[in-house]
C-alpha cells in the first residue's frame, strides 16, 4: 500500500487528537500505524510546529508529590495505567516504585 505525499497529509490533517488515539485512527482508515506516525511527525515537522495538532500532540506530565513514602497496600490493591491501546496492570505485592519511575520515563519519551 503506497500513498502520495498529498494523500498522507489529508490523513494527518484529518487526524483529530482531542476524539480519537492514533491506532484507532488508522484501523477506522484502513492505514498502516507505523506508516501514518511517520508522515505525521514528518509533516508536522514541515509545518513548523504552527498548528494545533503539534500542541496537543506533546503531552505534559505534572509530579506528584506523596506525603508517605513508605505507603502500605493490601494484597489485593491493584496499579492499573492505560495509555491508548495499552493497560499494564500491578498487583501491590509486586509494587516497585523504581520500575513504575522507569516506565514513566519511557512513556514520556514516545
Amino acid at each position: 500500500m503506497s500513498f502520495s505525499k498529498q494523500e498522507w497529509e489529508s490523513y494527518v490533517l484529518g487526524y483529530d487528537i482531542k476524539t480519537c488515539n492514533m491506532r484507532g485512527y488508522c484501523r477506522d482508515k484502513g492505514i498502516p500505524y507505523q506508516s501514518f506516525r511517520y508522515w505525521y511527525k514528518r509533516l508536522l515537522g514541515d509545518l513548523g510546529g504552527n498548528t494545533d495538532q503539534t500542541k496537543l500532540a506533546k503531552p505534559s506530565f505534572l509530579p506528584i508529590r506523596l506525603k508517605n513514602q513508605n505507603l502500605k497496600t493490601s494484597s489485593q490493591g491493584r496499579l492499573r495505567l492505560k495509555l491508548n491501546d495499552v493497560t499494564i496492570v500491578v498487583g501491590a505485592d509486586e509494587f516497585n516504585p523504581d520500575l513504575l519511575r522507569q516506565a514513566l520515563a519511557v512513556i514520556r519519551s514516545c
